[in-house]
């Protein structure tokens, strides 16, 4: 069978796990206690009730005895809160992971002072933010009101404080929370050799990280001077590429200008050699002209052969093919009216045998 002691360590273990599943949802609607703190209905009578139900362990279960040990902490809690928010926290060596319980224990330990009250304080706006709101939402409706809680000057509420006291005692808090000197000591030493084998630990991480830095930029540097040399690359190229670009434009344009300079050359050329028949043909005509003039062409009455009809004065049958019939006879008159054919004759015989192309050419134009 357990001891009386065993027994109050259990049931502190048992209030501690119940309460962490507790919401403030919860409290708040636990015997209408929000309402009633709002409405200022939280009377002697009504502390008194749920102080039995907390401390009452015959008659009523644990889960709602649990709720009811919370409220009338939060009473106390609230009637130490201006003394709790005014003083500087001091530092508290606690495990990583500390009950609620713990901590309302530690603000109401009358042993401890009020700075060491009010890193437990402290310690509960951080791990329970929302039971912490809670509280403090109690404390403003109060003040609002321009009253105080009062519980923890109270019968129930020197009760109830008594039995933080015994709770703590049997739980060991002082010893599990480090703030016995012993316990305070181990922890330093504890933490002063591991922080020196991380430093340790770190000390490796850092020459091996700064080894790595100084390998990372000298690569950086390398890379830089790497990016450097392609930009001036890059720049080059751009410039011999404006510069091939711009001498393509000119050889295009050249090109083109040659291009059109040839065909105007040729249309040239063309003009030129039509120029040139024009002017033999022109030469050839001053030239007959002359010999008439000279010779007395007028002596020669052409008016005849001008008259003849084409078929008859050229020797053609009509229905044949006109320009291959023409081009024959052209070509045989040609030959024998040419002017070597007279070369060693009087001039006059040359005049007249042109005369007489003339009217034949003259003759075959009409015909076509």
């Amino acid at each position: 069978m357990m001891g009386e002691g065993e027994i109050e360590k259990q049931l502190g273990i048992d209030l501690a796990e119940q309460m962490e599943s507790q919401s403030p949802r919860q409290l708040r609607r636990y015997l209408d206690f929000e309402k009633k703190v709002k409405r200022g209905e939280v009377d002697t009578d009504f502390r008194h009730w749920i102080s039995k139900i907390a401390l009452d362990d015959g008659v009523y279960a644990l889960p709602e005895r649990a709720m009811a040990f919370e409220i009338v902490l939060c009473e106390v809690v609230v009637d130490l809160w201006p003394e709790l928010a005014h003083a500087v926290p001091a530092h508290l060596f606690i495990a990583p992971k500390v009950s609620r319980l713990t901590l309302y224990l530690g603000i109401l330990n009358e042993e401890l002072t009020w700075s060491q009250r009010s890193a437990y304080w402290n310690l509960l706006s951080q791990e329970y933010g929302k039971h912490w709101g809670w509280i403090r939402d109690v404390h403003q409706a109060y003040d609002e009101q321009l009253q105080k809680s009062g519980f923890s000057e109270s019968g129930g509420g020197r009760l109830l404080i008594e039995f933080c006291d015994q709770l703590r005692v049997v739980m060991r808090e002082d010893e599990d929370s480090g703030l016995g000197s012993a316990g305070e000591i181990n922890r330093l030493r504890e933490q002063i050799d591991a922080s020196r084998e991380a430093l340790k630990v770190m000390e490796v991480d850092l020459e091996f990280a700064e080894d790595r830095a100084d390998r990372a930029h000298a690569r950086i540097k390398k890379l830089d001077e790497e990016i450097q040399g392609i930009r001036r690359q890059l720049v080059d190229e751009r410039e011999n590429g404006e510069k091939l670009r711009s001498e393509r434009r000119s050889r295009i344009a050249n090109q083109r200008a040659s291009s059109e300079a040839q065909k105007e050359l040729e249309v040239l050329r063309g003009e030129l050699v039509r120029a040139q028949g024009r002017l033999q043909d022109m030469a050839q005509r001053l030239a007959l002209s002359e010999q008439r003039r000279m010779q007395g062409g007028a002596r020669w009455n052409m008016d005849y052969l001008q008259k003849m009809n084409a078929v008859e004065l050229l020797g053609i049958e009509a229905g044949t093919n006109a320009e291959v019939d023409l081009g024959k006879t052209r070509r045989r008159f040609a030959s024998a009216l040419h002017p070597d054919r007279v070369r060693d004759l009087p001039a006059w015989t040359g005049a007249l045998f042109s005369e007489i192309m003339r009217i034949v050419n003259e003759a075959c134009d009409r015909q076509k």
